[in-house]
């Protein structure tokens, strides 16, 4: 009797642990910086930047933004915490460099109106890309994604028929149900999780070359995420680092920079100097 009462609880406690992680998905996945509209187009104004709003396909308007003036672009999609305006140091690299760059919110995000969600964020990273496209030839367009960023652009870029000459990955993951299962190792992400940013699926299908930056110091997302989309992507490169946290900006450090000089002279674009 004794015994039933224990795997009772314990089957209770189970499923108590597994609606948990139903309800606080969307929290744990897409925790949006509190950062409000007015701050973001202050900043916006001390920057010089251009304020754009980009709509989706299904109507929503993302606030964006976009510095510098150029023939060539980067289209910067930012991890799940991050937001226009917290990758200036990015920024400022891309426009030393002679790009014009590009960033938009998420749904749900600073500025964006709705709810984050896979297939959400999935119409967001198309539209933006269409907003690139909209005053720049895909052979001078680079697309960049750190993180979550990372899944975002390979969804945007899987079979699309104007691939840009290029995309970054920085610190990203084979699935985001895969980093959760290790996490949470006992419960079954992999059937549950609304968002599992399968980037392993959809990398077959992105036509153009790839850069992967990870990290061997990444406790969040391990190297052998990074690992695997090189060898799910079909025409990649990846690049290790040594002992920086996930949140590091691997384009700051000498072997990263010297990687993007190396990617960029590969895609025709403009060399790091």
């Amino acid at each position: 009797m004794l015994l039933f009462k224990i795997v009772g609880v314990l089957l209770l406690l189970y499923g108590l642990a597994v609606f948990a992680l139903l309800r606080l998905e969307t929290q744990m996945v897409f925790p949006a910086p509190q950062i409000t509209r007015a701050q973001l187009q202050a900043q916006a104004q001390e920057l010089g930047a251009r304020e754009r709003t980009v709509v989706t396909e299904d109507g929503v308007p993302l606030y964006g933004r976009r510095r510098g003036h150029s023939e060539q672009l980067v289209l910067i999609f930012s991890g799940n915490g991050a937001s226009v305006g917290q990758f200036g140091e990015r920024e400022s690299l891309f426009l030393s460099l002679g790009f014009e760059t590009l960033h938009v919110n998420y749904r749900g995000y600073p500025g964006s109106p709705g709810s984050p969600s896979e297939a959400g964020l999935v119409l967001d990273g198309r539209a933006a890309y269409a907003e690139a496209l909209r005053t720049h030839s895909a052979d001078r367009i680079l697309v960049f994604g750190k993180s979550l960023g990372g899944g975002v652009a390979i969804a945007t870029l899987s079979g699309h028929d104007q691939p840009p000459a290029g995309l970054i990955i920085e610190s990203s993951f084979k699935s985001v149900a895969a980093v959760a299962f290790r996490r949470f190792p006992i419960l079954p992400t992999g059937l549950l999780m609304r968002n599992p940013f399968d980037s392993l699926k959809r990398a077959p299908l992105v036509d153009c070359p790839v850069l992967i930056l990870h990290s061997k110091g990444d406790a969040l997302i391990p190297f052998s995420h990074g690992e695997a989309l090189n060898v799910a992507l079909p025409d990649s490169c990846l690049v290790s680092l040594e002992g920086l946290e996930h949140n590091a900006n691997l384009l700051a450090e000498a072997s990263g920079r010297a990687a993007l000089s190396h990617f960029l002279e590969k895609i025709s674009l403009r060399k790091v100097e």
